[in-house]
C-alpha cells in the first residue's frame, strides 16, 4: 500500500506492510459486493481497519488518512456496484472506517508520546551515567533500603543518640557498614581508594570504615533524624589498606525516591588534611621560636638595663675601699657606700618592674612623675659615668612642677639609655666638646618634650632608618637594646621619640602628655 503513495524504495519490513493491506483492502471489497443472503458483506469493515493498521506508526500520519480515504472510496464503489440504494449500509461502513482511523490515529499519537518521552528517558539516563563516570568527584551509588529499616528498628527501640550506643556496642558501626551496600562507583572513587577496578569497590561498606567509625556514626545520626542532607568529612579504608580522609556529601532520599539509589559524593582532602597538619606543626614550632626569642630579648634587655647599676655598684664599691684603705677617709667612703646602696636599690626596682610587666601588672605600677624629680634622679644615676669620662652635663628645665604618667623606673631607664648613649659619643671628643644637653620643655598644649643633645659625630645617614631596631648597635661593645627598649615605652605611654642630626652633634627626642598643664613657666639651668 506504501508504495502506491510514495515513490521511494521501500524497505522489506514496509513492503511486507503493503501486501498485507492490498490484501486486507481486497477481502474488504471482495466481501462488500457479495450480497446479503452470504452475510460476508458485514465483516467487510473489518478488512477495511485491517487495511488501515499498516499505516499505523511515528511517522504514518499521512499514510493513515490516505489509507482511510481510499478505504472508504472502494467501500463507496463496492456498495454501489452491488446495491447503490443501500444508504444505511454504506454509512454504516463509512462510520466504521472513520471511527477505526481515528481511534488508530488517537493510538498513534500516544505512541509516538510515548516513543518520544523513552528516548527523552534514555537521553537522561546516558548523559547522567557520562556525567556520574567522568566527574572528579568520587560517587559512590549505594542502596539504603536495609540501613534505613535496620536505624528505624533500633529508634523503635528507645535508642536517640547513636554515638553513645555504638561506645557501648563495638559491633554496631560495622554492622551498619554490612548493611550499605555499593552498587557503583566512578572511576574517581576507584583511584580515591587506590583499587584496582570499579567491580573491587562494589558490595558492602564494612570493609572501607575504618576501627574508628565516629564520623560514620555521624552520618547515620543525620539519616536517623531525618535530616535531608548530611556533610562532613570521613575516614576511609582502601583495598590496600591505605587510609584516606574525604570530603563526603549525602542528599537521603524519602522512601518514595527510593532508597535503592542513593549518590554519596566524596571530594579527596588527604593532602589538604596532611598540610594542615603540617601547617598546624609548623606554627606550633613558631610559637615555641617566638617564645625562646622573646626570652632572649628579655635576658639581653635585663641585662641591658642591669649593667648600669651593676657598674655603678662596683665602681662605689672600689672608691670606697679605696678611700677606707689608701686614705682612711671615712665620710668619703660613706658617701660612695651610699650610692652603692642607691644603685642596688635601682637594680632592684628593675628586677621588680620586668617582673610585674611580665606578669600583667605592669600597668598597675603606674603612677604621676614630676618632672623637676625625675630628671635630678637620672642626674644622680649617671654623675659617676659623666665624672670617670670627664663629661659635662647641662640640665634646663620648664615648667619643673609639671607631671607625666608611667612607672618611673621605666622613664628613668628611658632618658639614662639616652643620656649613656650621648656620654659614648662624646668621650672620645676634646675636652671643650664633651658636652651634654638634657632639657624638658613644654609646647603649652599639655605635652612634654625632652631632648637629649651631644656634640659627637652624629647619626651616619647609612643607619639612621635601623636606630631603634632591636639588637641593632654601632658600638662594638653594645648588645642594640636600649634604643628599642627607649621606643617601645615611650610608645606605649603615648609618645614618640625620634632622633636627628644638628650641625655639632645628634639629638634624640621624645614627647609624653603631661598628666597636668602647668599655666607658668619657670625656667631652670644646672651643670653637673
Amino acid at each position: 500500500m506504501f508504495s502506491i503513495f510514495s515513490d521511494e524504495a521501500e524497505p522489506p519490513a514496509e513492503r511486507r506492510k503493503a501486501v498485507i493491506s492490498l490484501a486486507a483492502i481486497t477481502f474488504g471489497v471482495l466481501a462488500q459486493s457479495i450480497g446479503a443472503p452470504s452475510g460476508l458483506h458485514s465483516v467487510a469493515p473489518l478488512f477495511y481497519i485491517a487495511a488501515m493498521l499498516p499505516a499505523a506508526g511515528t511517522n504514518g500520519g499521512e499514510r493513515l488518512s490516505a489509507s482511510a480515504d481510499l478505504c472508504a472510496m472502494l467501500a463507496f464503489a463496492s456498495i454501489s456496484v452491488r446495491n447503490f440504494t443501500d444508504g444505511v449500509e454504506l454509512l454504516a461502513a463509512l462510520g466504521t472506517i472513520v471511527i477505526a482511523a481515528g481511534l488508530i490515529s488517537a493510538h498513534q499519537r500516544t505512541c509516538v508520546r510515548l516513543e518520544t518521552a523513552v528516548a527523552e528517558l534514555e537521553h537522561q539516563t546516558r548523559r547522567f551515567k557520562q556525567t556520574f563516570d567522568l566527574s572528579p568527584v568520587a560517587l559512590w551509588e549505594q542502596d539504603f533500603t536495609e540501613i534505613v529499616e535496620h536505624l528505624r528498628a533500633i529508634r523503635a527501640s528507645g535508642v536517640i543518640d547513636l554515638a553513645k550506643y555504638a561506645r557501648g556496642n563495638p559491633s554496631f558501626g560495622p554492622e551498619c557498614a554490612r548493611r550499605i551496600s555499593t552498587r557503583a562507583v566512578n572511576q574517581a572513587a576507584v583511584e580515591m581508594l587506590g583499587a584496582a577496578s570499579q567491580h573491587e569497590l562494589l558490595g558492602g561498606m564494612h570493609r572501607f570504615i575504618p576501627e574508628d567509625a565516629s564520623l560514620f556514626i555521624e552520618a547515620l545520626q543525620a539519616l536517623m533524624d531525618g535530616r535531608e542532607r548530611y556533610e562532613g568529612l570521613a575516614r576511609l579504608r582502601g583495598p590496600r589498606g591505605q587510609l584516606s580522609t574525604a570530603y563526603v556529601a549525602i542528599r537521603f532520599p524519602n522512601e518514595r525516591e527510593g532508597l535503592a539509589r542513593v549518590i554519596v559524593g566524596m571530594i579527596d582532602v588527604t593532602e589538604r588534611q596532611r598540610m594542615l597538619s603540617e601547617l598546624r606543626e609548623a606554627q606550633a614550632a613558631l610559637t615555641a621560636a617566638k617564645r625562646f626569642s622573646e626570652m632572649g630579648a628579655l635576658s639581653a634587655t635585663i641585662t641591658h638595663e642591669l649593667s648600669q647599676p651593676i657598674a655603678g655598684m662596683v665602681m662605689n664599691a672600689q672608691t670606697s675601699l679605696r678611700w677606707l684603705r689608701d686614705k682612711g677617709d671615712i665620710r668619703s667612703a660613706v658617701g660612695s657606700l651610699e650610692r652603692l646602696v642607691r644603685d642596688a636599690r635601682r637594680a632592684g626596682e628593675i628586677l621588680e618592674f620586668t617582673r610585674s610587666r611580665l606578669s600583667g601588672e605592669g600597668e598597675t605600677q603606674a603612677d604621676d612623675v614630676e618632672v623637676e624629680s625625675l630628671i635630678g634622679e637620672v642626674v644622680q644615676i649617671v654623675e659617676d659615668e659623666l665624672r670617670a669620662a670627664n663629661v659635662r652635663l647641662e640640665v634646663t628645665m620648664e615648667h619643673r612642677a609639671c607631671q607625666i604618667a608611667g612607672p618611673r623606673v621605666e622613664l628613668q631607664q628611658v632618658l639614662v639609655n639616652l643620656v649613656s648613649n650621648a656620654l659614648h659619643a662624646v668621650k672620645d671628643a676634646d675636652a671643650a666638646r664633651r658636652r651634654i644637653q638634657l632639657k624638658a620643655s613644654s609646647d603649652g598644649r599639655g605635652t612634654i618634650t625632652f631632648m637629649v643633645a651631644d656634640c659627637g659625630p652624629g647619626i651616619p645617614d647609612t643607619v639612621a632608618d635601623q636606630l631603634f631596631a632591636p639588637l641593632f648597635t654601632t658600638r662594638p661593645d653594645g648588645m642594640g637594646m636600649g634604643l628599642s627598649i627607649a621606643k617601645k615605652a615611650i610608645e606605649s605611654r603615648g609618645g614618640r621619640i625620634s632622633a636627628y642630626n644638628r650641625v655639632d652633634g645628634a639629638v634624640f627626642e621624645f614627647t609624653l602628655p603631661a598628666v597636668v598643664a602647668i599655666p607658668e613657666r619657670a625656667s631652670q639651668k644646672a651643670t653637673s
